[in-house]
């Protein structure tokens, strides 16, 4: 557990709070001798059409306090909780000459604030995310607790590519002199699976916890990358030639988000079956 100066909680909190991030608060007046506490959570991911997934992830938390100290209501508690699966199986892509492109143009997003949420893509069965949760409580002695859960499956999927051109990027001034939770995904291709996720617990009491947790799988897929074939005209009749080859950029161009602050999260991707995630967890007693 990391321990926070009261400002820069302060500050963090207030930049989420303009999104629409979950968010729960609970508060009592009453007050007794001794304090106790237990929360208990499950998550559960079953895929049942090929193959079967169970996720389960548990916590505990026991405080005990002994001697002549006052504290509120035990069942004071703020928590928060974002579960967030995705699959993509069974896909059959089949690419000619094509040409996907995903892009930020520059300047986007500029001097913008608070929780940030861009997603891009441009090709097929693409999967991406963008996940916050929050739990904040001023009372004094409560318990804060945000947790964030995620699965990613990407399995039996077929990809045939022919001279395909896929593009992926984040464009020089995008997102420059942004601040708060800032979270980009830009993908170009097939089958890619992004995803940004954030949780934050802030308490004035002397616990809090925030736990990010994620599987991610990819298995039985099948890329085929050749060269296209093209048909021209010659003086004995038309003849087969090669043509051009898969061409995969994944970029961020130099002065995206330059005087940029905060969380921020890119994830650029360009062909297929990539996974990403970029994940944070912050926990601060004031």
């Amino acid at each position: 557990m990391k321990t926070f100066q009261k400002a820069p909680i302060a500050i963090a909190v207030a930049a989420l709070f303009t999104s629409g991030s979950a968010f729960a608060w609970w508060g009592g007046d009453d007050t007794q001798e001794g304090y106790a506490a237990s929360s208990h959570i499950t998550s559960t991911a079953t895929n049942e059409k090929s193959i079967s997934v169970d996720h389960d992830a548990t916590f505990s938390s026991d405080i005990e306090v002994e001697g002549g100290l006052y504290l509120y209501d035990i069942e004071n508690y703020a928590g928060a909780l974002t579960d967030s699966k995705q699959m993509n199986e069974g896909n059959s892509v089949n690419n000619n000459q094509t040409e996907n492109k995903a892009n930020v143009s520059s300047g986007a997003f500029q001097g913008a604030n608070g929780n940030i949420g861009a997603n891009v893509a441009g090709g097929d069965n693409n999967q991406q995310a963008n996940d916050a949760a929050l739990a904040a409580s001023d009372a004094n002695q409560v318990f804060a607790r945000a947790t964030n859960a995620s699965f990613q499956s990407s399995s039996a999927g077929d990809t045939g590519n022919a001279g395909t051109s896929n593009s992926a990027g984040v464009s020089s001034g995008s997102f420059q002199g942004a601040t708060g939770n800032i979270a980009v995904n830009a993908a170009a291709g097939n089958g890619n699976s992004q995803q940004n996720a954030l949780s934050a617990a802030v308490s004035e009491g002397d616990s809090a916890e925030a736990t990010s947790m994620a599987v991610q799988q990819s298995y039985g897929n099948v890329t085929e990358n050749d060269m296209a074939e093209v048909t021209v005209a010659t003086l004995f009749g038309t003849k087969t030639v090669d043509g051009p080859a898969v061409s995969n950029n994944a970029h961020i161009s130099g002065g995206s988000f330059q005087d940029a602050s905060g969380n921020i999260s890119a994830n650029a991707a360009s062909g297929s079956g990539n996974q990403q995630r970029n994940s944070l967890a912050v926990s601060g007693t004031q």
